[in-house]
C-alpha cells in the first residue's frame, strides 16, 4: 500500500483505509488536500447490491444521474463514507445538476457531522476502441497526469459556481480514484502528489483499488452478482 508516513490502515468492511487522520483532518479540520489517502475495496461475503446504504442505492437509480455510465462507481464511492463515519446522501449528481447547470459539477454531496463534501469520482482505466467494454493496457504517468488535470480543473470550477451561491452546496471537496491494480495506484498516487503540491487545488485525492471488481469499472450490474457468487464460492 502507497503512503508518506507510517500510519497504520484501518478496516471499514469491506473497505482498507490507509491515513484516516489525514482523512479526518481533511474533513473535520482544516487539513488541504495535498495529500493522498488510499482506500481499497476488499471482497467479502456480505457485500452485495442488497447491502449496500440507502444513499449509495439512490445513486444507482438512473433518474438521478446526470449522464455519463458510473453509477456504480460513484454509488461504491458514497458507500465508502457511509460505512466510515455514516455519512448521509445529501445532494445526487441530477440535483447538482439542477442547481449548477450547465456542467462542470461534481457526482455527489454527503454530510457527516453536519460538514458537507463535494465528491468526484472518476476510474483510471483504458478500454479498447472498437470494444468499450473491454479493458486494455496499462494505465501511464500520461494518461493520469490529462485525467487527475481535467478532473481536478472540473472540480476546482465546480467550487467557484458553488462560492458564488448564497447558501454553499458543500465546505470541502474530494476527487475519488479508482483504479484495478496496484501499478496503476502507484502512478496515479505519484501524479496526484505532484499535481496537488504544484497548483492551489484545495481537493484531496482518494485512490481505491478494486481488483477483480469489474462491476466498478464496466458499470455492470450482472459484474456485481458475479463478484459476490465469487466471493462466497
Amino acid at each position: 500500500m502507497l503512503s508518506d508516513s507510517d500510519e497504520e490502515n484501518v478496516s471499514i468492511p469491506p473497505f482498507r483505509l490507509t491515513k484516516p487522520t489525514l482523512l479526518e483532518n481533511f474533513i473535520f479540520g482544516d487539513g488541504r488536500g495535498i495529500h493522498v489517502v488510499n482506500i481499497d475495496l476488499v471482497p467479502t461475503t456480505d457485500f452485495h447490491f442488497k447491502s449496500l446504504s440507502k444513499g449509495a442505492k439512490k445513486i444507482c437509480e438512473h433518474e438521478n444521474s446526470a449522464g455519463g455510465n458510473s453509477e456504480i462507481s460513484e454509488a461504491f464511492s458514497f458507500e465508502i463514507f457511509a460505512r466510515w463515519k455514516k455519512a448521509r446522501l445529501d445532494k445526487t449528481e441530477k440535483e447538482l445538476f439542477n442547481l449548477l447547470k450547465p456542467d462542470p459539477i461534481l457526482d455527489y454531496v454527503f454530510i457527516i457531522n453536519n460538514i458537507k463534501v463535494g465528491v468526484s469520482v472518476t476510474r483510471a482505466i483504458k478500454f479498447l476502441k472498437w470494444c468499450p467494454n473491454k479493458f486494455s493496457g496499462q494505465v501511464t504517468e500520461k494518461d493520469a497526469k490529462a485525467l487527475l488535470e481535467k478532473k481536478l480543473n472540473s472540480i476546482s470550477a465546480s467550487c467557484q459556481k458553488n462560492t458564488g451561491l448564497n447558501i454553499r452546496l458543500w465546505e470541502k471537496q474530494i476527487l475519488h480514484v479508482w483504479v484495478r491494480n496496484e501499478e496503476t495506484a502507484g502512478i496515479v498516487f505519484r501524479v496526484a502528489k505532484q499535481l496537488l503540491n504544484d497548483h492551489t487545488y484545495n481537493t484531496l485525492v482518494v485512490i481505491s483499488k478494486a481488483e477483480g471488481a469489474n462491476f466498478i469499472f464496466s458499470n455492470n450490474f450482472n459484474h456485481l452478482q458475479d463478484w459476490y457468487v465469487h466471493t462466497i464460492s
